[in-house]
């Protein structure tokens, strides 16, 4: 088994498009024509500006092939950690919700700007003078956030971290797991300089409502990258988290999403991965993320 064998069934649960802050290579449009030249299952569209639930829409109708899903992110398009948006967003039908990514304090702290990256600037023009954070002055969960929550609670609509850091992502849990609330958890690019979880924490916050992705934005030549090796090692001392493989791809110069998944894969099994181990995480997960109740 080997390259585009994995994808056979596969999912992106991670990918951009434009329009979009930051160059792409192509639309939504573009990147399901793409993936329809696959065996692949579908893909999750993620805009950093605010919803791709639209998006999603209009390209489902046209790519009845695909299963396509669309999200909000709570940047500061949408006013942040704005319930309002959130209850817009699945009433339009979001599948997702992602937490702050470029506009999160964490993020600011990490890479020194908000909105943006070393790699990639935004065009927007007006400063952002304060990072937003889930957690309020006395280190609890914002009551934005607990209002947020209660409306995604019991919807099968997936709570993602986006750029939050490790501890609020431990507080974000804590909290899910105190009020009882039903509430798939993903923890994004697990291993990436936002969260760089280290193979303790993830067994720690692992749990049947909650999924790790590992993205290959994150070995790839565009950030400084973590070793593949390193990625390995940590999932062999994790396996009972249900890992899940995407590719955090769609910029202008990184390669496109099936041929991200496909590299990926390869270069785990390179590393001594079992191949179906590879298919549960780019398959079987994805489709239990996707389809929880």
């Amino acid at each position: 088994m080997a390259g585009e064998t994995y994808l056979e069934g596969a999912w992106d649960i991670h990918v951009h498009a434009s329009p979009s802050l930051f160059p792409r290579w192509g639309d939504a449009l573009d990147l399901a024509d793409e993936i329809s030249q696959t065996s692949m299952s579908g893909f999750v569209l993620k805009y950093h500006h605010g919803s791709s639930v639209e998006a999603a829409y209009l390209t489902n109708k046209i790519h009845g092939d695909l299963k396509i899903f669309g999200g909000v992110t709570l940047n500061y398009p949408v006013g942040g950690l704005n319930p309002h948006a959130v209850d817009t967003a699945i009433a339009l039908g979001a599948k997702f919700v992602w937490l702050p990514t470029i506009h999160a304090a964490n993020h600011g702290s990490v890479f020194g700007m908000l909105g943006g990256f070393h790699f990639q600037k935004s065009d927007t023009e007006l400063h952002i003078e304060r990072g937003i954070t889930i957690l309020n002055e006395q280190g609890e969960i914002e009551s934005s956030l607990k209002e947020i929550l209660d409306l995604i609670h019991d919807k099968s609509v997936i709570l993602a971290t986006g750029h939050i850091s490790p501890h609020e992502i431990y507080e974000l849990k804590k909290y899910i797991e105190s009020e009882k609330l039903e509430i798939p958890l993903l923890l994004n690019h697990v291993l990436f300089k936002t969260s760089e979880l280290k193979a303790e924490q993830i067994n720690e916050l692992a749990g049947d409502n909650v999924w790790i992705e590992t993205v290959y934005l994150t070995v790839s030549p565009m950030v400084d990258p973590v070793p593949v090796h390193k990625v390995a090692e940590i999932m062999r001392k994790t396996d009972d988290a249900k890992w899940i493989i995407a590719s955090d791809s769609g910029q202008e110069h990184n390669i496109k999403s099936p041929h991200a998944l496909s590299k990926y894969a390869e270069m785990l099994v390179e590393q001594g991965m079992e191949e179906k181990r590879i298919v549960r995480m780019l398959k079987d997960e994805p489709y239990l993320l996707l389809h929880s109740d």
